[in-house]
């Protein structure tokens, strides 16, 4: 009964006597988001509401409340239950990270990673404080305000709290992959609980994301099969931090290697990462950039995606064809008999074609058994000012090495089949990282292998 009551929310529909649904706003597993208007006081809201009664909304808007003091949190002006139908009325906002993207075809400038790199870290840093991580770090899930000036960090559907009282939780092993496979974290993807460390790590993953527009393990990352995560997690590991950070600047590597160097409890060093990123803004030496540009798209509004999942295209597109279908039946012409012959012909060359497609499928993604943990390094080192840490991490809850390993931003191709062959031991030892932009090299700098005791049971797979 909960599904049909959400599907019956139409454009112009009232909800509780007070909301009117303007549009969609997005649509998923979990729910989907309206951009509504309070009748009573004529502002504009977004309204979550849940498809099946499992009780995220209910858990989003308790920690949400919890974060309200914090900047760039979406408010929380109303939840509850009605009609057996759990939701949450909260704050409209604009476009995302993923639609800037789109909207400068497909990447960002550094200065632009830089300065929402800042922000988000800000935003983590806040949240982790009061005792709660994300889970689930992407471009579709950090949200400009109105005024395209403040991101706001979203859906935290997905978010756990990781302090009982005054003591952080304890690691612990075969747990699900949960978020989004691109930008998840390798202790994510290997079934360890997640902690402060694994939101950094997807964070650096993420302003990596936004200058380069692509990630090396992202082509499997899209494709729909059981072991998605499993192919993701073995290009991931392959892929040394250097080369992913090929036409970045050097500072990226020094974040993603602390990140990962992190322990299960460890509170990481903000203040280390923040200057960092300052360093970078100062180099680049943008000061006058901003996101204003985002303005002029600000009629995009509607079409940007708030939630995981699909948007309502088959549904549309269902009635498209159900009014083609009404017109074409007023003509008094049409043969109706050639009709129902043709109709018979196309769905016997249907079923054809789709059982030689299936056919084809299977023998094209035949799944070759692997060990779903590669061998890795079981220490790692990273060079910070004046320090060295040296610890054992992980244990815990979307190239090649040669010149031709070297990542090509502009070259479209996946280096996938390369990766998945190329699971290497690296004993080199750690130097002081370079801090200027990485570019491509024969003989690439020794660098901060990630490792982790993969004592945990093997990578979870959804």
């Amino acid at each position: 009964m909960q599904f049909f009551i959400n599907l019956l929310m139409e454009v112009n529909d009232i909800f509780l006597n007070k909301y009117k649904i303007e549009s969609v706003l997005g649509s998923g597993g979990f729910g989907k988001v309206y951009k509504a208007t309070n009748i009573k006081t004529n502002k504009q809201v977004a309204l979550k509401t849940d498809i099946k009664t499992r009780g995220v909304v209910i858990s989003e808007s308790r920690l949400l409340r919890k974060l309200q003091s914090i900047e760039g949190i979406p408010k929380v002006y109303e939840s509850g239950k009605a009609d057996k139908t759990t939701y949450m009325v909260f704050e409209l906002l604009g476009l995302s990270l993923g639609n800037a993207m789109k909207k400068n075809g497909g990447k960002l400038p550094a200065i632009a990673s830089v300065l929402a790199g800042l922000q988000l870290l800000t935003r983590l840093e806040h949240i982790h404080g009061f005792g709660v991580v994300h889970r689930d770090i992407k471009p579709h899930n950090c949200l400009f305000d109105l005024n395209c000036e403040v991101i706001y960090l979203i859906d935290f559907g997905l978010a756990k709290e990781f302090m009982i009282g005054q003591l952080h939780q304890s690691e612990q092993s075969g747990c699900s992959c949960v978020g989004n496979s691109s930008f998840a974290s390798l202790g994510n993807h290997m079934g360890f609980r997640q902690s402060r460390r694994d939101d950094l790590e997807s964070l650096g993953y993420l302003m990596i994301y936004l200058i380069k527009g692509r990630l090396p393990w992202q082509k499997s990352a899209h494709k729909k099969c059981m072991g998605k995560w499993q192919k993701v997690f073995t290009i991931k590991a392959a892929v040394p931090v250097h080369e992913l950070c090929i036409g970045c600047p050097g500072e990226f590597m020094e974040f993603l290697n602390y990140a990962r160097s992190l322990k299960f409890d460890e509170k990481p060093k903000y203040d280390y990462l923040r200057n960092l990123l300052e360093k970078v803004k100062r180099s680049l030496d943008y000061s006058e950039y901003s996101f204003l540009w985002l303005k002029d798209f600000s009629s995009a509004l509607d079409s940007s995606p708030r939630i995981r999942g699909r948007s309502n295209y088959r549904r549309d597109s269902i009635k498209t064809k159900s009014r083609k279908a009404k017109r074409s039946s007023t003509n008094t012409d049409w043969n109706f008999e050639e009709d129902r012959e043709i109709t018979e012909n196309c769905k016997r060359s249907s079923k054809k074609n789709k059982h030689r497609r299936s056919k084809a499928h299977a023998e094209k993604n035949t799944i070759i058994e692997v060990d779903p943990l590669p061998k890795l390094v079981t220490s790692i080192s990273v060079m910070l000012p004046d320090t060295s840490v040296d610890n054992d991490i992980f244990d815990k809850s979307f190239p090649d090495q040669d010149s031709s390993f070297d990542i090509d931003i502009h070259n479209k191709s996946s280096p996938e089949e390369d990766y998945s062959s190329q699971l290497t031991e690296r004993n080199e030892p750690p130097e002081i990282i370079n801090r200027s932009i990485i570019t491509k090299h024969k003989n690439p700098p020794s660098e901060v292998t990630n490792e982790r005791h993969l004592k945990g049971k093997n990578c979870c797979i959804i």
